[in-house]
């Protein structure tokens, strides 16, 4: 794994609404400006967590620096903090939350993933 690739691993990392939307909702949604938006969204987040729990017990997918040393030393401290297992992924069920949620409340803003769960860009 190149460096780079672990960098933009660690990156998309924080899951909250400002990192996910703000690439399409511009330089100004941030989290001094619409406090109530990441609180909303964040109760919204964890109560997907009663849901996607349940599923992550039933199929104890292990996380992939378990299979892989090498991707446990990259990743030593993320290894340590992460519990449980893999699938279904919380950063997925995260993203398309919050691009169901948006998207319903600006029609006028499209949005489409384009490299992975936590970059929306506009189609526009």
């Amino acid at each position: 794994m190149t460096p780079e690739r672990a960098s933009a691993i660690r990156n998309d990392l924080p899951q909250d609404v400002y990192n996910i939307a703000g690439p399409v909702l511009g330089p100004n949604f941030t989290k001094d400006n619409f406090p109530l938006t990441g609180e909303f969204i964040g109760k919204v987040v964890k109560d997907a967590g009663f849901g996607v729990g349940p599923v992550k017990q039933k199929y104890m997918k292990p996380r992939p620096f378990k299979y892989s040393g090498d991707l446990g030393k990259i990743f030593d401290d993320i290894a340590r903090s992460t519990g449980g297992a893999t699938y279904p992924s919380g950063h997925s069920t995260t993203a398309f939350e919050v691009a169901l949620i948006l998207g319903t409340m600006l029609p006028s803003k499209p949005m489409r993933s384009t490299s992975g769960p936590t970059h929306i860009r506009s189609t526009a």
